[in-house]
């Protein structure tokens, strides 16, 4: 289920502004990476599912400190909300679920990273303070 909506956010995301990216990863390498951090206390995977359908997910990492960033910090990695479930808040409520869930675990800033061409989400992120 997971792995199915990873693999539409490459199709619908990447497969439209990255002409290099490999949207056959998530089909090749989906099921053991995501299987992974499901076991990994730093990891959050969130699937949303309306019924017995996903609709969307949410994958963060939390980073530890390192010698030149002495801070812990959320990685948003992934969100996919499916088309025809836009616009109902789902999003929203994924990335505030993620920013909590960081922010229990010390982390003192959040990162995430989107096509600029990707309005959708460019709008998503700013509306929770991602510059």
């Amino acid at each position: 289920m997971l792995v199915a909506s990873v693999a539409q956010l490459f199709r619908d995301d990447a497969g439209q502004h990255d002409k290099y990216a490999d949207i056959t990863w998530p089909q090749r390498e989906g099921f053991a990476h995501y299987s992974a951090l499901l076991t990994d206390p730093g990891c959050l995977v969130l699937v949303a599912r309306e019924g017995s359908e996903v609709i969307g997910h949410l994958v963060g990492k939390l980073s530890e400190s390192t010698p030149t960033r002495l801070v812990r910090l959320a990685i948003l990695e992934s969100v996919y909300v499916n088309a025809a479930s836009r616009g109902a808040g789902l999003g929203s409520q994924l990335v505030q679920y993620f920013l909590t869930w960081a922010r229990e675990r010390g982390a003192v800033q959040a990162t995430v990273s989107a096509y600029v061409a990707n309005d959708g989400a460019q709008r998503l992120y700013q509306r929770h303070g991602f510059v």
